[in-house]
């Protein structure tokens, strides 16, 4: 028993206010390959043509406009979309194969495919899968891609002597499609097992199907590789995807497994209802670096309105991000500037709702597509968002994304519109940001409205990203005061934790002034009887300058 004695105990009860870190944006696109319906993060272009392939003359507006934000940002979100008809190759025809979730749940639809590609799409039918073992490896072609023959794996002997488990497996690129080496080696699975049970050393599964299912960035196996490619198992040993719990040894393949996959496709062009789903996931995702959504050209003149109607209710609904617009690529076909402005003032008329969630700018600009060797025209709200995800992650969020010190563009051959002089002057005044070239300084977003139409601080870009900044980390913050109890000692907590906030806003010339507001005013017995907790943050935000008089 010990000593009586007293003991101090020490509690860091502190709320620190965390920033978000790197913030970027979402965006949903028609793609050659990749996960369907999935959000992917994305860090460069290398990324995307890992993740979502090459573009293709049909999709290039929406591969280009993600690879031109990624030339800015390192944090793109994306979204793959596909029309009907979208397969992926297998050895036994087309089959779609959403993404790994759905495969997980609804595998045996897919049970007569001993193979699949990974993903939906036409770069499948590169894929050529080859297996050996231990009765087929003296004569397989890509023998000298392993080390040693395959034999039986290390714990099996434990159930069976000579289990001759294992199997080599090759992915190769057929056809150059994926990698540019026709017969390129993809991937490698050496050492693998027909094993259902097989375990390696660490205790992880050893079953070709398990590992590569779980691994494999190309194929899928759906489907335990057919008996007719076995040896009689009635009196030798167990078939592929047997246990060595039985204590058989397995038969030999009666030859090597050669299967070229076919009957991938891209499917049609997307659907309009494709890409609202894909947007409605991304603006109510959960991501706080997610700040702002692209829209490339919306999927098409077709599909604009359903679309940036979707996007902008999103961001609202959210309050967590702004959607970035552009006009639709036929807006700006004319030669004539005078219709080209019309065109443009129409379509931004005709999106609903408009309000401070939503940036839209002239911008339409000529890029080089190195993959197709051609230029190609894409609208510029991947330039515009990622200007504002740049001045979130390298100074302030308040600080406007425009002008000749933060609204240069980069990745750009020229612009297809210039607007001018009074036309210039009539879309601003409607909330519409210009994007100039101008002789001397080059090409640059030169406007930070959103689509607040009434006089309002929530009119300019820098209240409103700041705004939500603020809502994210204040946020953050308050979450700890769930399930504590509603008293003066938690609501000072609260003011203390954001009181500094606020003061090194203020401080760094961010807004012109705040106070925070949680004690009995707004925190009644009526309030904390129903168990809820009110803090009130007061801002007064500082205004962008928009015009320069000298005198």
């Amino acid at each position: 028993m010990s000593l009586p004695s007293v003991k101090t105990i020490e509690r860091d009860l502190t709320v620190n206010l965390q920033l978000t870190g790197t913030i970027g944006a979402g965006f949903a696109g028609n793609f050659n390959w990749g996960e369907i319906g999935v959000k992917t993060k994305l860090q460069d272009d290398v990324d995307l043509v890992n993740r979502f392939g090459k573009p293709s003359l049909t999709n290039s507006v929406d591969w280009l406009s993600a690879e031109n934000f990624l030339k800015y940002v390192p944090n793109l979100t994306v979204v793959r979309v596909v029309g009907e008809d979208a397969a992926n190759a297998s050895n036994n025809g087309g089959v779609l194969i959403r993404n790994f979730d759905e495969y997980q749940l609804t595998g045996s639809s897919v049970l007569t495919h001993q193979f699949a590609a990974r993903y939906a799409g036409a770069i499948g039918n590169s894929i050529t899968v080859s297996v050996a073992d231990a009765a087929t490896y003296s004569t397989w072609s890509y023998r000298t891609q392993f080390d040693t023959a395959p034999a039986s794996s290390d714990r099996s002997a434990a159930f069976v002597a000579n289990a001759n488990d294992e199997m080599h497996v090759i992915v190769i690129d057929r056809l150059g499609l994926i990698s540019g080496v026709i017969g390129g080696v993809l991937e490698k699975f050496p050492y693998v097992s027909k094993a259902v049970d097989a375990l390696d050393g660490s205790g992880q599964s050893l079953y070709y199907k398990s590992v590569i299912d779980n691994r494999s960035q190309y194929i899928y196996v759906p489907d335990v590789i057919q008996a007719i490619a076995q040896e009689d198992p009635t009196t030798i040993g167990s078939l592929i995807g047997g246990a060595l719990l039985t204590g058989k040894p397995f038969v030999d393949l009666l030859a090597t497994i050669d299967v070229n996959l076919a009957g991938g496709s891209n499917g049609d062009l997307p659907l309009v209802a494709d890409y609202v789903t894909a947007y409605e996931d991304l603006c109510s995702s959960d991501d706080a670096s997610l700040r702002t959504i692209i829209t490339g050209n919306c999927g098409g003149d077709a599909n604009y309105a359903a679309v940036s109607t979707a996007v902008v209710t999103g961001c609202t609904e959210s309050s967590a991000r702004v959607a970035f617009l552009s006009p639709k690529l036929s807006d700006v076909q004319s030669s004539n500037p005078a219709t080209v402005k019309t065109n443009i003032i129409a379509t931004y008329n005709s999106i609903s709702p408009k309000n401070s969630y939503m940036h839209f700018s002239t911008g339409v600009k000529m890029v080089f597509d190195k993959y197709n060797n051609r230029y190609a025209i894409i609208p510029t709200n991947s330039d515009d968002a990622a200007l504002y995800c740049n001045i979130g992650n390298t100074g302030e969020h308040w600080q406007s994304g425009a002008g000749y010190a933060r609204g240069k563009y980069r990745n750009t051959v020229k612009l297809v519109y210039n607007p001018k002089g009074v036309d210039a002057d009539e879309m601003s005044r409607l909330g519409i940001n210009n994007v100039i070239n101008e002789n001397g300084e080059g090409i640059m977003l030169f406007g930070d409205r959103t689509g607040q139409g009434k006089n309002s601080p929530f009119r300019f870009m820098g209240t409103r990203m700041l705004f939500i900044e603020l809502r994210y980390v204040i946020k953050n913050a308050a979450k700890f005061n769930l399930f504590e109890f509603n008293t003066d000692y938690t609501r000072s907590q609260f003011v203390n934790s954001t009181e500094p906030l606020i003061r090194e806003y203020r401080g760094k010339n961010g807004i012109a002034d705040g106070t925070v507001i949680c004690d009995g005013r707004n925190n009644p017995t009526s309030v904390i009887e129903r168990g809820e907790f009110v803090g009130s943050i007061i801002i007064k935000p500082k205004y962008s300058i928009q015009n320069v008089i000298l005198n």
